[in-house]
């Protein structure tokens, strides 16, 4: 097909760009190619197509000569697509599965383009688990819990940066997505999986966030769903989906550009398969599902530099996790919102021990109850902190009634407080002043800073003592804002045609204030993907 009236941008273009700042989603190298754009470069499909898949540091720019001759025969006014669908969904992970299945059961030819050559992103690694509130699941182990306790839950630890016009939606129906999901073979035992710290068992329901520490008169109600197989189990569920329906997954097949008709509608794709360049047609629309931005060093560097040069901290994000589509889609125009802002997860460490000890920030002062009620909570505490330096000062009977401390788990151990202060580079007065505070709330049964748990407060007072140097991983926040119909909108709030995003690129579920705890990412890239793939399907 010859597609008429794409958008160019030729007259004087590379010479505005030469002299425009660099926009702040590029990186090094994508600054230095856009440095020696000329004219003749932008004829094809614009600024994009200029700079290339390697001006993206995803594949290699074409040679002027190669990409004037594979136009020659139509002009540079027009466009020849290699291939067309309805669909076109860029990413296959729980997000990109739910909007290929959703559109093709509305009716669209789809096809899924992943850059990895095992698709499925951090959805193949995470913990297997959805948050949800009044599920199937959930009344089936006797479980009374509704959506508007959620929400409120929800808006309570995000704070001022709360998206009600898309949280909402998304309570509402993610009891149903949880039912949509059960039936593409995904498998959720109806058992609940008590636990003080909250850890994520093989399957099943369990309390996962944090609720009591928000709510204190609200009994914990399990919200956590978890997948037989756990993140295993996701990908397992929305392969077997695509695969009945013989939707296409091309490995090895990035997207590295969009492209746009004249009036700015988004049309099709360009993407890069075997070292060549791909046109792709989307007659009715492209979803961008690329998930997170973790592994690009440059956009860290750029929008949250606050997690690089910590000792401890690290990412959780899947290799593949390069940005991809935040870029396309900022590139052509879309809003992108929550840049600087990220998750963060408590790392593995000895959760029991930890539960059952003081925590203290770099001036030895206790920041909350310890106990918390989910590792993203107990993340988002360390995170707050002066410097991001957080500690777990216990003993040798907590040790010991724990049981899950491993020697390699602790940094630093002494035979008194001050000595142990001293090896953690703290004040030695300020930690033994704030463990003696601590032992006298054991004493009384009462916690009076933080209210924690009786059961937890056990003193601190037996030689050796020990500490652990508490860390998280963290995720990228930021992707492009969207409406609840999973379409990309403009800075001015206009919907720009033929583009939509779903999870993790597509923000407006998490801030920077507190993580509302495991499983909030699959609920929110379900919600966002099955929207986008509907309504692209729909023409909507």
């Amino acid at each position: 097909m010859i597609l008429s009236n794409v958008v160019l941008h030729t007259s004087g273009r590379g010479e505005w760009l030469r002299r425009r700042p660099a926009p702040f989603w590029l990186t090094r190298h994508e600054r230095k190619v856009m440095a020696n754009l000329t004219r003749r470069n932008f004829i094809g499909v614009g600024v994009a197509g200029a700079l290339g898949a390697a001006g993206l540091g995803l594949a290699g720019c074409a040679p002027q000569k190669e990409a004037e001759e594979s136009l020659s025969s139509t002009g540079p006014d027009n466009l020849v697509w290699d291939e067309e669908y309805d669909v076109v969904v860029a990413g296959f992970g729980g997000a990109g599965g739910a909007a290929a299945i959703e559109a093709f059961d509305n009716g669209a030819s789809v096809l899924v383009l992943d850059s990895d050559a095992m698709p499925g992103g951090a959805t193949s690694i995470n913990g297997g688990v959805i948050q949800c509130a009044g599920s199937s699941v959930q009344k089936a182990a006797g479980i009374e819990d509704n959506v508007d306790d959620w929400f409120d839950y929800i808006k309570a630890m995000e704070g001022p940066s709360f998206h009600e016009e898309l949280i909402r939606p998304m309570t509402l129906e993610t009891p149903e997505n949880v039912d949509w999901l059960i039936g593409l073979g995904a498998e959720i035992p109806a058992e609940i999986h008590p636990s003080a710290t909250r850890n994520i068992p093989e399957s099943g329901l369990y309390f996962n966030d944090g609720t009591l520490d928000f709510y204190p008169d609200r009994p914990p109600t399990p919200r956590g769903h978890v997948l037989v197989g756990q993140g295993g189990g996701f990908l397992k569920a929305f392969t077997n989906g695509a695969e009945e329906r013989g939707i296409e997954i091309r490995k090895e097949t990035p997207v590295t550009d969009l492209v746009q008709d004249e009036s700015g509608r988004v049309v099709g794709v360009i993407a890069e398969s075997g070292g060549k360049e791909v046109r792709i047609g989307a007659g009715k629309g492209v979803v961008i599902s690329t998930g997170h931005f973790n592994s690009n060093e440059a956009m860290v560097a750029t929008h949250i530099p606050y997690v690089n040069g910590i000792e401890f901290n690290s990412s959780a994000g899947h290799p593949s996790a390069m940005g991809d589509g935040q870029r396309m889609m900022a590139r052509h125009g879309a809003d992108m919102v929550g840049m600087g802002e990220a998750t963060h997860t408590l790392s593995k460490i000895p959760q029991e021990t930890t539960i059952r000890s003081m925590h203290v920030n770099a001036a030895c002062n206790r920041y909350w109850s310890e106990q918390g009620w989910h590792n993203d909570h107990r993340g988002s505490m360390i995170h707050k902190q002066p410097m991001q330096i957080a500690w777990c000062i216990f003993d040798d009977n907590i040790r010991a009634a724990a049981g899950d401390a491993e020697d390699d788990a602790i940094q630093c151990t002494a035979d008194t407080i001050e000595k142990l202060a001293e090896m953690c580079a703290l004040n030695p007065r300020a930690l033994a002043d704030a463990v003696a505070r601590y032992n006298g709330y054991c004493a009384e049964g009462v916690d009076l800073e933080y209210a924690k748990d009786p059961e937890f407060l056990i003193p601190i007072e037996k030689a050796p003592f020990h500490a652990i140097r508490l860390r998280y991983v963290w995720m990228s926040n930021g992707g492009a804002h969207i409406d609840p119909e999973a379409h990309v909108l403009d800075p001015d709030g206009n919907v720009i045609e033929g583009l939509f995003a779903a999870g993790a690129c597509a923000h407006g579920h998490k801030s920077n204030m507190f993580n509302p705890g495991s499983g909030l990412n699959m609920a929110w890239g379900i919600f966002t993907g099955r929207h986008a793939g509907r309504n692209a399907a729909l023409g909507q």
